[in-house]
């Protein structure tokens, strides 16, 4: 699995109303058996968002964040995943026959380290009916390229019309309180 930077940061900060479900579920992970990738994208997310004086009341100094990062690659089953060499083509089709722009583009990148690695993509999700907790995932909800909630959506809905082997499967974990 691959974590989006939102989960961290949740787990991370305890004003926020996902906090303790999403603490738990990310250290139910980093503890657990199944391998998680954690990418430099949602590394870097993490740090700018939690050292970030204008986000928080009480930022992280740079020492406490990067802790952090250090405590999560310090965890047997978590890795780096990198681009592989065929990245920029992959990136590059998903921007152009999705017509990415902007904050879409960091969700693509994401989503293509998912199809190279053949990971699931994990984000938090507060709007999956029938499905509390962080006990468990389901799959992401697609929506059309024109339809820019996410860019993974878009991506995911693109890869449902794709071979098998080249989909990405993408799981939200359920943060919202109930």
């Amino acid at each position: 699995m691959l974590l989006d930077a939102n989960l961290l940061i949740f787990a991370h900060d305890a004003s926020s109303p996902f906090h303790e479900r999403a603490r738990t579920w990310v250290e139910e992970q980093l503890n657990g058996p199944r391998r998680v990738a954690i990418p430099w994208p949602s590394v870097l997310a993490f740090l700018r968002i939690t050292t970030n004086p204008r986000v928080s009341d009480r930022p992280l100094g740079p020492a406490q964040a990067w802790r952090h990062v250090e405590t999560w690659f310090a965890s047997p089953v978590v890795w780096e995943p990198v681009p592989t060499e065929g990245h920029r083509a992959l990136l590059g089709r998903m921007v152009v026959d999705l017509h990415l722009t902007a904050n879409l583009i960091p969700d693509a990148h994401l989503a293509a380290l998912a199809l190279e690695h053949g990971l699931e993509c994990v984000r938090p999700t507060a709007t999956l009916p029938g499905f509390r907790g962080c006990a468990g995932t389901t799959r992401s909800t697609r929506a059309p390229p024109d339809q820019r909630g996410h860019a993974l959506d878009s991506v995911l809905w693109a890869q449902d019309r794709a071979p098998p082997d080249r989909r990405v499967i993408s799981l939200e974990v359920d943060v919202a309180t109930t």
